[in-house]
């Protein structure tokens, strides 16, 4: 917003072409003047140049925002840091998705099963692992999950259960 030509705040022909004399052409460069600076070239008292500042300022400046418009702005565009997994439900209560940059079970099992394999899970000799979800994956278990091509799966420990 800086570099927005003076001639387009509303200032003077007169008091445009005074400024240009000095070089004087955006909202930046004449920001950047002190007030007894900006007296010397435009020939106005202390209280003019401090309406003159107080016009470009606003002139330039960005339009107020509230926190709360910012907010309810940023939650009705989905963010670029989720992934959406088409699931409406699932995506509301991950609140917007999987982030970007986190390692699922979901994506784990895409790479496992997404090349070569086609049909049902189990199946062209594949075979599955549990993951306890407490359990961080490492690297050496994701190593170990591609080249011996097994399934993982997510136990859950409240019913004894495989998801």
């Amino acid at each position: 917003m800086g570099s927005k030509k003076l001639r387009r705040v509303g200032l003077s022909q007169e008091l445009c072409d005074r400024l240009n004399r000095h070089h004087i052409i955006t909202c930046q460069d004449f920001l950047c003047l002190s007030p007894l600076e900006l007296m010397k070239m435009t020939g106005l008292s202390y209280q003019g140049v401090h309406d003159l500042l107080c016009l470009v300022s606003r002139a330039c400046a960005p339009p107020m925002q509230t926190a709360y418009e910012i907010k309810t702005q940023r939650s009705a565009v989905p963010s670029p840091a989720f992934l959406s997994t088409t699931l409406s439900a699932l995506d509301e209560a991950l609140h917007g998705g999987v982030a970007c940059g986190s390692l699922t079970e979901r994506w784990l099992s895409w790479a496992v099963l997404g090349r070569d394999v086609s049909g049902q899970v189990g199946t062209a000799g594949l075979q599955e692992v549990v993951i306890p979800p407490q359990q961080p994956l490492s690297t050496g278990c994701l190593s170990l999950l591609m080249t011996r091509r097994l399934v993982p799966r997510v136990s859950d420990p409240k019913e004894g259960k495989m998801i």
